[in-house]
């Protein structure tokens, strides 16, 4: 999002002190992901629900 001009807000690396100020934390989170394990060809799913 930064490369566009958009900071995520609470982000430690890429936010301007501004943005990494706006929030008490990382405004971002991905609930699930799929992909396939480059080495061993595996379907990974990761479920973790926002606690909030």
């Amino acid at each position: 999002m930064m490369s566009i001009g958009h900071a995520i807000l609470g982000d430690e690396f890429y936010a301007s002190d501004e943005a990494f100020n706006k929030a008490d934390r990382l405004l971002l989170h991905a609930e699930k992901l799929a992909f396939t394990h480059p080495i061993t060809q595996t379907s990974m799913h990761i479920h973790c629900p926002a606690d909030f």
